[in-house]
């Protein structure tokens, strides 16, 4: 999509036994327009679990998180997506909280120099998860902007990330379809315009009625793309990445009218294995966890885990591959950067709560998971504590707490096997969700689930309460979902969810 790229790569900072390493320790890419102070970090002092542990207490004793600042603009997680030839003929720093100038992007439109700095907030916000804060944020300083695609795309992209579906519904497109200078009419414009269509079906997916035709497009935008794509993922732009990672996620969507099996094969004609380690290899190389991190996520809601985690490294055992992912992501001199830790976070805890389902008597290792993922959150915590209001903060607290419920009052399993004793049809696809039970005439089995102690309800009361402050939908709807299986009568949580 015409794009520059060059990153800074957290070199590893060893090489684990028997794991063959992707990239070896000496092939770090020079830095362009890397600021001075860049490679200073500063000075942490070792976790501190009983105090780390002691904070988590205090806060579940009825307080919250608001007490948090916000963020600086200094202290974010994330580059933004970036438009290729949509975007303005000039040098943007896509920014990363922990890393000053870790990407540049050479544009070509014309564009008002203050909305760099704007662009780069609203995005810092959006991989917070605060929402709420990078609408309040556009409305501001960006919504006079819409008429720019890139603007427009960016917020629609926001949209979906929130789970405000309805929203994007409404937005008006003509900027997308009526950009001046032709910069639309070649390959790279109709795979924006297509990115579009893709957000807009995706969204309406959620809802009933949708045309059965506009379907076709997510074969079509799959096609574009792979050949806009370099075959080995070199140069690949963020917003491919997106639109990559928007497809995968369709061959998981329970929609009647999405193929999901044969979309699935036609995905791993185009993209390959060996094209996500070698996407992985160049990620890694420009120090890209962001983008890979969107990919990651989106793979974890198609693939075995087995497969969905052999693109780094030849580890056998889940948790050897975790550790292998950490320390590719690890400097030198052994740290790693809140953004980093924020993105593994995300990472590790979507793999716990969405594979929960499938570790089924293998308790050991979802606690080795979150073992793994403990001193992540705790640099956040101690590091930057504003920053634990964040979306991969908050997961983190209802992936511990869904696998204490796990272990303790888990009384799902026990109720799920009566449903499938009555004459009706139960549907129950992962322990994150809920059962569904589809009668045969009007019969209702009622519901079986008594309260648990309020030990087990706190950590995800707190996470529903921040993701509401956040705006988080996503977040609000995996914490309910919980709080449900926890409740003799969840009257209330059903009519939030």
């Amino acid at each position: 999509m015409g794009l520059v790229r060059t990153g800074h790569r957290p070199n590893s900072s060893g090489r684990l036994p028997a794991c063959r390493r992707m990239i070896e320790p000496n092939d770090h890419l020079p830095l362009s327009g890397e600021s001075e102070n860049h490679h200073q970090r500063e000075h942490r002092q070792p976790a501190d679990a009983n105090a780390f542990q002691d904070n988590q207490q205090y806060q579940y004793q009825g307080k919250t998180l608001d007490d948090v600042q916000r963020p600086s603009a200094k202290a974010d997680t994330t580059p933004p997506g970036d438009m290729g030839q949509l975007l303005a003929k000039q040098n943007v720093n896509v920014w990363n909280p922990s890393q000053t100038t870790n990407i540049t992007v050479h544009l070509d439109m014309d564009v008002e120099h203050d909305l760099d700095g704007s662009l780069e907030e609203f995005a810092r916000l959006i991989r917070l998860g605060n929402f709420a804060a990078a609408k309040e944020f556009f409305a501001d300083n960006l919504e006079e902007h819409m008429d720019k695609p890139y603007v427009l795309v960016q917020y629609a992209e926001m949209l979906l990330e929130q789970g405000d579906y309805k929203a994007i519904a409404e937005l008006e497109d003509d900027p997308i379809w009526n950009a001046e200078g032709n910069i639309l009419d070649n390959e790279e414009g109709r795979l924006i315009q297509m990115y579009w269509g893709l957000m807009l079906l995706y969204a309406d997916c959620h809802k009933p009625g949708t045309d059965p035709r506009r379907f076709s497009i997510i074969s079509d935008t799959l096609d574009t793309l792979h050949s806009t794509v370099n075959p080995e993922g070199r140069d690949i732009a963020s917003t491919e990445i997106k639109i990559l990672a928007l497809i995968i996620r369709f061959c998981s969507f329970p929609h009647v009218h999405v193929n999901r099996i044969e979309l699935h094969q036609h995905l791993e004609e185009m993209f390959p294995e060996t094209f996500y380690k070698s996407l992985y290899t160049n990620l890694l190389r420009q120090g890209r966890i962001w983008d890979f991190h969107d990919i990651m996520l989106a793979r974890i809601t198609v693939e075995n885990i087995q497969d969905m985690t052999g693109f780094w490294t030849d580890c056998s055992g889940i948790r050897l591959r975790l550790r292998a992912l950490k320390t590719d992501w690890t400097s030198p001199d052994g740290d790693i950067d809140i953004s980093t830790s924020l993105a593994l976070l995300s990472i590790f805890t979507s793999i716990v709560i969405d594979y929960c389902f499938y570790f089924n008597g293998k308790e050991d290792m979802v606690e080795g998971i979150l073992d793994q993922s403990r001193p992540l959150a705790q640099s956040v915590s101690q590091n930057d504590p504003q920053t634990m209001k964040s979306r991969p903060y908050i997961k983190w607290i209802i992936a511990k707490a869904q696998f204490s419920n796990e272990k303790g009052p888990n009384e799902t399993d026990a109720f799920v096997q009566y449903l499938q004793s009555t004459r009706g049809v139960v549907y129950h696809y992962t322990r994150r969700g809920l059962p569904r039970y589809v009668p045969v005439n009007d019969e209702n089995p009622g519901w079986k689930l008594s309260d648990a102690e309020d030990k087990y309800k706190n950590p995800i009361k707190l996470a529903l309460k921040t993701a509401q402050e956040l705006g988080d939908y996503n977040t609000q709807e995996i914490a309910l979902q919980q709080l449900i299986r926890l409740t003799s009568n969840p009257l209330k949580e059903f009519d939030m969810l």
